[in-house]
């Protein structure tokens, strides 16, 4: 269901003693709304969804730690109470009961830390619970991924990491070297320490890699 919703105004008569007075009453209404005679059929109010999920870095070592942000928003028009969860692969990584009012957003931040994780390609899923009512589910989930890699490996011939540490991997960031995260050309991936400037720190732990390979 496309999730847009239209902002419906209606003019009511109220008869007050002698007089009358006109009040306005409005709703928000989705596109499969239809009107009828002046009647109008709505969707369900109720509508709460992720926003946003932003991941610094696509590519992150074994044993690094990812922070990794979240928005979750109560669109609908009521208070709401729901769960938000995020799961990488299968895994869930963090859990949240959230209460908010109509239009509030609240934003949280979670630090992975891989030291667990088997070196591979990791779907990320930030997905808001439905609540009681709520007929637009498309936003109620967000997808992305990240590569766990081993220490080293930044990338490969088809340009994500490949299982070994070789002058590829080193060269990509030697390239990079003095890009702070202001320039056009920062590419996280390659800023290994991960401090906002690519520099010896990052060559060099590669480079302390060098030759290593998946056995």
């Amino acid at each position: 269901m496309n999730c847009q919703k239209w902002l419906a105004l209606f003019l009511i008569l109220l008869p007050v003693g002698l007089s009358s007075v006109f009040a306005y009453q409005y709703f928000f209404i989705t596109e499969a709304s239809k009107f009828s005679a002046g009647l109008v059929i709505k969707h369900s109010l109720h509508d709460v969804a992720v926003t946003g999920m932003i991941k610094p870095k696509s590519v992150i070592f074994q044993n690094f730690t990812l922070d990794i942000n979240f928005t979750v928003t109560n669109v609908g028009i009521y208070p709401e109470t729901y769960n938000f969860t995020f799961k990488a692969n299968s895994t869930e990584l963090f859990f949240s009961g959230i209460e908010q009012m109509a239009g509030d957003s609240a934003n949280m931040t979670f630090s992975w830390n891989t030291t667990s994780f088997a070196k591979g390609n990791y779907t990320l899923n930030a997905y808001a619970e439905p609540v009681p009512e709520e007929s637009c589910l498309s936003d109620n989930t967000q997808i992305s991924w990240v590569i766990v890699s081993r220490m080293g490996d930044v990338t490969g011939p088809n340009g994500y990491p490949d299982g070994k540490v070789d002058m590829r991997d080193i060269g990509s960031v030697a390239r990079l070297f003095f890009v702070s995260h202001s320039d056009q050309m920062y590419n996280p991936d390659f800023d290994v320490i991960y401090d906002g400037i690519i520099n010896m720190k990052d060559v060099g732990l590669v480079a302390r890699h060098f030759g290593e390979m998946e056995g």
